[in-house]
């Protein structure tokens, strides 16, 4: 694996070949005189353990990284409710590009594979990753620019032919405070939507469930709970999807003292699906040690593959897209904004 640095006045981050991963990022805030440096993003806890871990994703899981496809294939076997069953039994119209290997891996081919670095300045660090010939996508091309309060993320999909996909940009960031010291802060949104079947034995929240407000989601065993505060003070891993979201989130870290803000185009990617990782899953590596938010911006539905995120699902009937059109002609560029503002000064 090999990895590049870019530093700038305002920060520092480094870029991993394995998956195209940002990993450590530090950020200055504050004024002058005053500055401090604070790292807003998450890397699993057991990336310099040495493990035997199967997935490259999970081996390699790092604070940010760019799916064409989100999760992975979806059905009645793993207890989908109806509605939800549907939209995975039906076909893939030709025209929508075929269903293939590099889409049934979680959160699709690249965050899987070794990307290139293809050119570097003092301002940005350029990566691409080459698709199976069997697939409809050709490339993805990967930018991380530097700007004096923060960076932009952006990914271009190339496809050999026309063809729709789940799309997401997926920063994780790190939750390592006390319980409730990081504020979570939407914009305006049209629905929320919890997950069709949840984290099994460790989910709380009532699955396959509507909301208007993170501050009041339902709960399986009756009332809500909110999630604008965290980490939560028990143990569960959580996923929740916000849809028709208007291309803003805020997140106050308390214990840091700092806000930061995410800004992306919301016509392309209208949602936002929100993993809360809070110390639930036990099995190895993740072993009840991992809180991390992850906030995946996508024009997807959750984690149920890209069978379901091009058909008619529930989510794509009420407006909100689940998937982006890409076609030889037109390459799709995806990106989000990152800032952070002192609230010490």
């Amino acid at each position: 694996m090999k990895s590049w640095v870019l530093k700038w006045h305002g920060g520092r981050t480094e870029v991993h070949s394995a998956g195209g991963m940002i990993g450590r990022t530090a950020f200055r805030v504050g004024r002058v005189g005053k500055e401090r440096w604070l790292q807003p993003f998450y890397e699993a806890p057991w990336l310099d353990q040495g493990l035997a871990i199967e997935s490259r994703l999970i081996a390699n899981m790092r604070a940010d990284y760019a799916c064409v496809g989100l999760g992975r294939p979806h059905d009645a076997k793993d207890g989908l409710p109806l509605r939800w069953q549907a939209a995975s039994r039906v076909p893939i119209a030709e025209e929508d590009g075929p269903i293939t290997e590099a889409d049934l891996l979680p959160h699709g081919y690249g965050v899987h594979h070794e990307w290139d670095l293809v050119r570097r300045s003092d301002r940005q660090l350029v990566l691409a990753i080459n698709y199976p010939e069997s697939s409809p996508i050709t490339r993805l091309v990967r930018k991380i620019t530097a700007f004096p309060d923060g960076i932009e993320v952006s990914m271009r999909i190339e496809a050999r032919r026309r063809c729709r996909r789940p799309v997401g940009l997926h920063p994780n960031f790190a939750l390592r405070s006390a319980p409730r010291s990081f504020h979570v802060e939407p914009g305006q949104f049209a629905f929320g939507i919890t997950h069709p079947i949840g984290e099994p034995a460790v989910s709380l929240i009532s699955p396959d469930a509507e909301f208007s407000d993170l501050a009041a989601v339902p709960l399986a065993g009756g009332g809500t709970c909110s999630l604008n505060d965290l980490p939560l003070p028990y143990a569960t891993e959580e996923f929740v999807q916000l849809c028709g979201l208007d291309g803003r989130m805020s997140f106050t870290d308390r214990h840091d003292a700092v806000e930061w803000s995410l800004e992306w185009d919301s016509t392309q990617l209208p949602s936002c699906w929100l993993w809360i990782s809070n110390w639930g899953r036990r099995h190895p590596p993740w072993n009840g040690r991992n809180a991390c938010l992850g906030v995946i911006l996508a024009a997807a539905p959750m984690n149920l593959g890209a069978q379901i995120a091009v058909a008619e699902n529930p989510i794509s009937t009420r407006g909100v897209a689940t998937n982006v059109l890409i076609t030889a002609q037109e390459p799709v560029t995806v990106s989000y904004r990152l800032r952070g503002r002192d609230l010490q000064s």
